[in-house]
């Protein structure tokens, strides 16, 4: 499917609430498999962040967009595992 995953949920919850449940359970189904290359954006502009997750989408990537810097800073730091300058994973952070 190319439908972007926030619109196929968007649609899915529509079916559910309309007594559709078979139907909404085999749009879900068709959810990609594979693993996209994710894209960090921030930009302030909410406008702007929309046109990159439709883009990015489109391009085949995985969009992780915010809307404020220190909010892409605490995803890297929950979601990236912790390297040290050497480029060596460091023993005290477990990698997600």
């Amino acid at each position: 499917s190319y439908t972007h995953h926030d619109i196929r949920n968007d649609y899915h919850e529509l079916l559910k609430q309309a007594g559709m449940d078979e139907f909404a359970g085999i749009l879900v189904g068709t959810e990609e498999r594979t693993v996209k290359q994710k894209v960090v954006a921030v930009d302030d502009s909410r406008m702007i962040l929309n046109i990159y997750k439709t883009t990015l989408h489109e391009l085949g990537y995985e969009p992780v967009l915010f809307e404020f810097p220190a909010s892409a800073l605490e995803w890297r730091l929950l979601i990236l595992p912790f390297v040290d300058h050497r480029g060596s994973r460091c023993s005290s952070a477990g990698s997600l």
